[in-house]
C-alpha cells in the first residue's frame, strides 16, 4: 500500500505537450533524489477548439466566451455550448463618455 505524502503543496499541474494528438506521458514525482509517489500513466487529450470549430457549428453568431473559458475552464475535452455566447443576445453598447466634448474637428464639423 502506498503511504499518502505531505508535498507541502495544494496541487500538482501538469503541462502537457504542445502536439496534434492525444497520447499518454509517464510522471514521476521526485523531491531532490527521492521518488516521493510511484510513477504513474496521464493521458492527456486535445481540447475542444472553441474559436474555429465548435461555437461556429452551432450558428455563424456564435462566438467562444473568453471571460467563461478563462474564469471556469473546462475539465474535459468535450465541447460545451455554455463556452460560447450566441452575438444576437448580447445588449447593444451604450456611449457612456467621449473627449472631446466639444470644440471643432477635423472637417469643418463641430461637435456639442
Amino acid at each position: 500500500a502506498v503511504k499518502p505524502v505531505d508535498f507541502g503543496v495544494t496541487g500538482i499541474f501538469l503541462r502537457t505537450p504542445a502536439v496534434q494528438e492525444e497520447g499518454e506521458v509517464e510522471v514521476t514525482i521526485m523531491r531532490g533524489l527521492l521518488q516521493v509517489v510511484p510513477t504513474f500513466r496521464f493521458l492527456f487529450t486535445l481540447p475542444c477548439d472553441y474559436e474555429f470549430l465548435y461555437c461556429p457549428s452551432l450558428g455563424s453568431t456564435f462566438v467562444p466566451d473568453v471571460e467563461a473559458l478563462r474564469v471556469n475552464p473546462p475539465s474535459t475535452s468535450d465541447c460545451l455550448s455554455k463556452f460560447c455566447l450566441d452575438l444576437t443576445n448580447l445588449p447593444s453598447p451604450d456611449i457612456v463618455d467621449w473627449s472631446p466634448r466639444s470644440g471643432s474637428t477635423k472637417g469643418n464639423y463641430t461637435m456639442s
